[in-house]
């Protein structure tokens, strides 16, 4: 829906925020440094099928089950350690903690303003399900690219 001047309501991704706690979800945070793109997937839900004999207009009946949250994927630039020791030490963290799925690991997307005003917040647990080491060729920027698997249900606010 438009905004009063007849603009469109809607905000671009630039100034959004991705950020981990392995304290719970209320944090403390850490920001992921030099984050390109990320695409927190896609939730599905599971069903069984609870057809019989007479069910009404011969149609098949389905009852909802789990909801599969799905994996998010995140492509950030692939960071110095002697120009960004500090963005380099979260990349290795999230490196380390491939595969680690303590109920504790916590992940936070932020969508803000220019302002620095939060509009959207959602918090979810996860563990690092993939840390792929950098492609390299000759021409590209070096990018490091980690995927999180959902293993919750997520707040928003």
């Amino acid at each position: 829906m438009p905004d009063a001047q007849g603009k469109s309501a809607g905000f671009i991704g630039y100034n959004a925020r991705l950020s981990r706690s392995t304290a719970g979800s209320t944090g403390p945070w850490t920001a992921i440094p030099e984050v390109k793109e990320f695409d927190p997937g896609e939730a599905t839900v599971e069903e069984a099928e609870f057809t019989h004999l007479e069910s009404p207009g011969k149609a098949k009946e389905y009852k909802a089950t789990f909801i599969e949250k799905g994996t998010m994927t995140v492509t950030c630039n692939f960071l110095d350690p002697v120009l960004d020791a500090a963005g380099a030490a979260i990349q290795d963290a999230i490196i380390a903690d491939h595969g680690v799925n303590d109920e504790d690991y916590y992940w936070k997307i932020e969508w803000r303003e220019d302002d620095d005003t939060v509009r959207k917040t959602v918090i979810f647990p996860g563990y690092v399900a993939s840390a792929k080491p950098p492609g390299t060729n000759i021409t590209d920027p070096v990018d490091f690219v980690f995927s999180v698997r959902v293993t919750g249900a997520d707040v928003w606010s």
